[in-house]
């Protein structure tokens, strides 16, 4: 099977997986404490997770990893790397969507065009990184940050 249904494929099957658990239409307010997301709904508790930051596409566009963000916490760049390691899986490809992949993955920052390739960095990210869900939402700077759930330890509802 070729990469790209491997992804859809897997994305499918844990977007499936999770709208089971709660509604991924629903709009949710979500605090990170002590390496924990915490997804809440008007105040109430819904899922307490692990997760993992990967990155921000900021104001202007553009895509910029999460280790080449001022700050960051440094045990990040091991999983990031093992991601970004993983580019020679779209090689020699004329696809474009393979081709992005690629720019992505070797790359620190990249332009984003249009939001389907934010849904390509989401599914490529959830696929490599082997996680449950992926969500975005902005942070204090109003830049969209990607971050995978990749443990439930609690669902509240």
């Amino acid at each position: 099977m070729d990469i790209l249904k491997k992804i859809k494929n897997y994305n499918k099957k844990k977007i499936k997986s999770f709208s089971k658990k709660i509604n991924i239409k629903q709009t949710y307010d979500y605090e990170i404490n002590k390496n924990k997301l915490l997804i809440l709904n008007n105040n109430k508790k819904i899922l307490l997770a692990d997760f993992s930051f990967f990155g921000i596409i900021n104001n202007n566009n553009f895509w910029i990893w999460a280790t080449s963000i001022p700050g960051t916490n440094p045990k990040i760049n091991s999983y990031i790397k093992k991601i970004k390691d993983m580019s020679y899986l779209f090689e020699n490809n004329s696809n474009k969507q393979i081709l992005f992949y690629h720019r992505l993955l070797t790359n620190d920052v990249v332009l984003i065009n249009d939001n389907k390739q934010i849904e390509w960095i989401n599914h490529l990210i959830n696929y490599l990184n082997d996680s449950e869900y992926f969500i975005n939402f902005p942070n204090s700077k109003n830049n969209i940050q990607f971050i995978t759930i990749n443990k439930i330890n609690q669902l509240y509802v």
